[in-house]
């Protein structure tokens, strides 16, 4: 766990050391749910991410934006059937993501595409069943491969006067959940499972 943590720090002093004019501070919501469709009803919960990003131009348009966040996401999940309450778990990661984008340079506006491969590491998380209180998340041990994440985003943006990036994406978990949905508990066990969107604005030094 010290590990993680600084190797997390050790990347953000490295992005703050070589920066020039590309560091940037990031932050948004997100809207996510467990991808999952069989015998449940899943309802979105709203999230917030927050952290810094780093732009690097290559050519041609084309420009590398490695990012290290704090993100929150979750869902609601209730059974078909109605035996299970509505159950909601929230999960707070540590996310690395590497976004390659495409910009159109029209002076003053810049409008961008990107695609987007992340990884991530949970840190903590809350559960609970409506009308009780909330709990902590019971990981599995120290098993670091238990809280890893991986997945993929995809979406457009646009950069105002060189400063302030607006950008919507939506992601996609590459883990499948569906060995681990069980029952409810069992499935959130996983971790692994939200897709959603996020909206965020940057604003870049």
């Amino acid at each position: 766990m010290k590990r993680i943590f600084a190797a997390i720090a050790a990347l953000i002093i490295c992005i703050g050391a070589s920066a020039q004019d590309g560091l940037g501070i990031i932050a948004g919501f997100t809207s996510s749910q467990v991808n999952i469709k069989e015998s449940f009803n899943t309802k979105s919960v709203a999230g917030f991410r927050a952290g810094l990003a780093y732009n690097i131009p290559i050519a041609a348009g084309f420009a590398l934006q490695p990012e290290v966040v704090y993100n929150v996401k979750g869902s609601l999940v209730s059974d078909t059937e109605g035996k299970v309450s509505d159950f909601t778990t929230k999960m707070q990661y540590v996310e690395v993501p590497l976004q390659l984008q495409y910009n159109l340079d029209l002076m003053l506006l810049k409008p961008f595409v990107f695609v987007e491969p992340f990884v991530g590491y949970a840190l903590s998380g809350d559960t609970w069943i409506s009308g009780s209180s909330k709990e902590d998340f019971k990981f599995d041990g120290d098993n670091l491969l238990a809280r890893l994440e991986y997945g993929f985003s995809a979406g457009a943006g646009l950069c105002l006067f060189d400063a302030l990036q607006l950008s919507v994406k939506y992601f996609w978990n590459m883990e499948d959940p569906k060995n681990y949905f069980k029952d409810v508990k069992d499935g959130f066990d996983s971790r692994r499972s939200f897709d959603g969107l996020t909206f965020s604005v940057g604003f870049f030094f």
